[in-house]
């Protein structure tokens, strides 16, 4: 195998593994905040790292392949979510489900809760490969 100078060292690499891990309660303390109180530090202070972690999914292909299959499952799960929540939005999806709907057309809530499920499915994963 060649010599790759960019190549995370065995400590990067092991430090990034357990910084996923905190993506996990800021997007929770993201979701509260905003079902709380829209003005409270607590959101701009958990959307600062969860907004952090998926910019930094960007560099996925700097992990390991194991990482890398973990963090594709949490997105497949994210984007199931996504979709469902888009099919949510049809008119008469929404005309049916009347006063439900109202969390349903939030694009805070809508995204925070997208970024929930991919930070608990991938905890979820990430448990269930010890």
């Amino acid at each position: 195998m060649p010599y790759d100078p960019k190549a995370m060292t065995d400590d990067q690499r092991t430090w990034s593994y357990k910084f996923l891990w905190l993506g996990l309660p800021a997007s929770i303390m993201l979701l509260i905040g905003l079902l709380i109180d829209e003005n409270s530090i607590l959101i701009t202070l958990s959307a600062g790292w969860v907004v952090g972690f998926f910019i930094g999914m960007a560099f996925v292909f700097r992990q390991d392949e194991f990482v890398q299959k973990q963090i594709a499952f949490a997105a497949n799960m994210a984007l199931s979510f996504a979709g469902i929540a888009l099919f949510l939005q049809l008119p008469k999806v929404t005309l049916v489900l009347g006063e439900a709907s109202a969390f349903l057309t939030d694009p805070a809530l809508i995204l925070a809760s997208t970024a929930v499920v991919f930070h608990v499915s991938l905890a979820f994963r990430r448990l269930s490969e010890r």
